[in-house]
């Protein structure tokens, strides 16, 4: 099979670059989560419950949705995710980004643009200067299952 698939992720129920409705929360599950980090929870242990976001994504469905929770959706996902084009790691960001341009123009670069950090927080998760700290770690079962297909 030939990996030729595009794939983009739609919520037709709100507008582009709106809120939890991108991510597949019903509203009350969405208040609920922020009333249990506003109230003390960690914000790890308040999303626990929502498993599968990559697997729900590959599948067309929110991150939040809690749609994708069985083993044939981690089949009918990775199935889907041999025939992308392209898939990369964010934690290895400049890395992906060089290979993505090398695989569609042949070339191997990165422009300013694609290395701007277009969303800036304040908090400081992760080091960028510690490649260990960057690894990706899933206790998700649906998820970590995907994660080690790719």
């Amino acid at each position: 099979i030939r990996p030729t698939h595009c794939v983009r992720c739609e919520w037709s129920s709100s507008p582009i670059g709106c809120c939890w409705t991108d991510w597949g929360w019903p509203p009350r599950d969405f208040l609920q989560v922020h009333r249990d980090v506003a109230g003390g929870i960690p914000p790890e242990a308040a999303i626990s419950r929502y498993t599968g976001c990559m697997t729900s994504m590959i599948l067309g469905k929110g991150c939040m949705s809690r749609y994708a929770n069985t083993e044939e959706h981690v089949r009918r996902a990775t199935t889907l995710v041999d025939n992308f084009l392209f898939v990369g790691d964010q934690s290895r960001w400049n890395l992906s980004i060089c290979l993505f341009n090398t695989i569609l123009t042949g070339r191997r670069f990165l422009l300013p643009r694609q290395l701007a950090n277009t969303r800036p927080t304040f908090a400081k998760v992760l080091d960028p200067h510690d490649p260990n700290a960057s690894r990706i770690v899933t206790r998700d079962p649906i998820d970590g299952a995907l994660w080690a297909h790719v």
